[in-house]
């Protein structure tokens, strides 16, 4: 019987597509939304088997209509064997915007927030991210829905364990100066009151200018380590701008149809 011949880039993206399809649900070290608690999907959905942590926000009693405050979401470990933790915070519907901060780790998804990887935890076993909120133009009492994931970071979903919690903050015409309310995790970050609506810039990858989904260097052409180094970047191993050009739909993540285009780029060349 005659075997028929399968390239080299017909056999690796073969394998992608198989490595994709047998990565568990839970290989989300990249972060994801949708587990807040504002429905009724969770994170213990995946994790399990570890004890449940301490989650707490702090921010501001009451802000300004249309302002942006600073506001904190700490993950507190219930023993050092839950090194690190992750986060994901939504706002109720109608509820203003949420906004990312350089440095923290963090990135903006369907209007959601979440971890960008998982964060260790500090000296009190707490893990912090702060982030931005900027009020509705609507005065009233808005609610804020965040989700903390404690992890032993042994690369299954064994071990860990979250929990998840609100925050309900006043929006009023003419505030009183803000108060922070209490929070019961040790050493938190006080929240701050920002006083302008404008977040402070954002480090955003640069899209390599191609017409070619896969090219990650621009050469015009996707090669085989490109193809590689795509499958890495959807199983959360690479981040995002080691080949920006993949993203078709600037989600901020690598999906299996993305990864099937810079394929047949690969199979039969980029059309410009």
């Amino acid at each position: 019987m005659r075997r028929r011949a399968v390239s080299v880039p017909a056999a690796v993206a073969l394998a992608a597509l198989a490595l994709l399809d047998a990565a568990p649900a839970y290989a989300n070290s990249g972060g994801i939304v949708g587990r807040s608690g504002k429905t009724n999907q969770t994170c213990n959905a995946c994790h399990s088997g570890g004890m449940q942590p301490k989650v707490a926000f702090a921010a501001p009693s009451e802000v300004a209509v249309g302002t942006t405050a600073i506001l904190t979401f700490s993950v507190q470990a219930p023993n050092p064997g839950q090194r690190a933790a992750g986060f994901n915070v939504a706002l109720e519907n109608g509820g203003g915007a949420l906004g990312v901060i350089a440095g923290q780790d963090e990135r903006l998804s369907g209007g959601e927030l979440t971890h960008t990887e998982p964060k260790d935890n500090d000296d009190a076993r707490i893990a912090s991210w702060e982030f931005l909120w900027t009020a509705p133009a609507a005065p009233g009492r808005y609610r804020l829905f965040g989700a903390g994931n404690s992890v032993n970071r042994n690369g299954q979903n064994s071990g860990d364990r979250s929990r998840t919690t609100t925050v309900d903050i006043d929006v009023v015409a003419d505030p009183a100066t803000p108060t922070p309310s209490p929070t019961a995790l040790p050493a938190s970050p006080t929240p701050t009151s920002v006083t302008t609506p404008s977040p402070p810039p954002t480090t955003t990858p640069t899209r390599l200018t191609t017409d070619c989904p896969g090219d990650c260097d621009g050469d015009g052409s996707v090669a085989i380590n490109e193809l590689i180094t795509a499958v890495s970047i959807a199983l959360g191993a690479q981040p995002l701008d080691a080949c920006i050009s993949l993203d078709l739909n600037g989600d901020g993540a690598i999906a299996i149809n993305e990864l099937i285009a810079g394929v047949n780029n690969a199979l039969n060349g980029c059309t410009p």
